[in-house]
């Protein structure tokens, strides 16, 4: 049986499963066979299904004659090619949205929720807020309550997808409550809507600074330096940092506000070695 593409976010993976269904059906499928097909040195396959090389564009039109892809799913493939040869935020970024475009209507997945769940900062909101209790389906009084504030409409795509992963119910009382549903995806997925979601979070972090009274909120930054072999352990009490804060708020009752923690720690400057001149450029 011939792979869905629409489930792959790395077309050498696709690629290596299509080999492998062919193999089974055909003897004579082979590397030679297939990187003659693909008008490409066999052993420049090999590399490719190892994921230590990359196609060029002309290879893409032989791809879909070979995998015999629709319109659509060769529009997606040629996204996908882009998408994991892209180094620029921006490209990464549009190849992204457009595969996430073209694969919406094609597999609907947990994954695919999952995905859905980060690409908005305001639905962890959301689900943060209806923990407060209270919440028995009045969107618009649900939207007023988020900061800043976002539209009823917004609130009940929240409420819908928050109910199809299964992240909240309603009890008997008929008030929606949280479930012990943890939330994943795969790693592909997740490394690329993980990083929109804190882009997000840290624009909001920058609103603060001119929306909210400081009374009601905590920025504060701090330059240092560290020797590199520190910055595990700097990483590590970070972490014990964001658990000693979950614990907190896990121990305390009464809840009555919803807070976004940020926590950022990043390079100034290059590494430069004792007794040396600083030098310029990436590493």
């Amino acid at each position: 049986m011939r792979p869905i593409l629409f489930n792959y976010l790395e077309y050498r993976e696709y690629l290596r499963d299509f080999y492998t269904a062919q193999k089974k059906e055909k003897s004579i499928f082979s590397y030679r066979y297939m990187a003659q097909r693909l008008s490409i040195d066999a052993g420049y396959l090999v590399k490719v299904l190892q994921e230590t090389k990359h196609i060029s564009s002309d290879t893409i039109p032989p791809i879909i004659q070979l995998c015999r892809l629709t319109e659509k799913e060769a529009k997606y493939l040629e996204h996908l090619v882009a998408f994991n040869k892209a180094r620029d935020e921006g490209a990464i970024q549009h190849h992204f949205e457009a595969l996430l475009s073209l694969r919406r209507n094609e597999i609907t997945t947990i994954d695919e929720k999952s995905c859905q769940f980060y690409e908005k900062w305001y639905h962890t909101a959301v689900r943060a807020v209806i923990s407060l209790g209270g919440f028995r389906g009045d969107c618009a009084s649900l939207a007023r309550s988020i900061s800043p504030p976002i539209t009823t409409e917004e609130a009940q795509e929240s409420v819908t997808l928050l109910e199809e992963l299964s992240l909240i119910q309603k009890d008997p009382s008929g008030e929606y409550v949280l479930t012990e549903t943890l939330i994943s995806t795969g790693s592909a997925w997740k490394s690329m809507t993980i990083r929109n979601f804190q882009r997000q979070t840290l624009d909001l972090a920058k609103q603060s600074l001119e929306r909210q009274e400081k009374e009601c909120r905590d920025i504060s930054t701090v330059s240092i330096t560290v020797a590199e072999e520190e910055l595990p352990f700097i990483k590590e009490r970070i972490a014990e940092f964001r658990t000693l804060m979950l614990n907190i708020t896990q121990e305390t009752q009464n809840h009555n506000r919803v807070y976004q923690l940020n926590i950022q720690l990043f390079p100034l400057s290059e590494t430069v070695a004792p007794g040396r001149e600083c030098t310029h450029g990436n590493k």
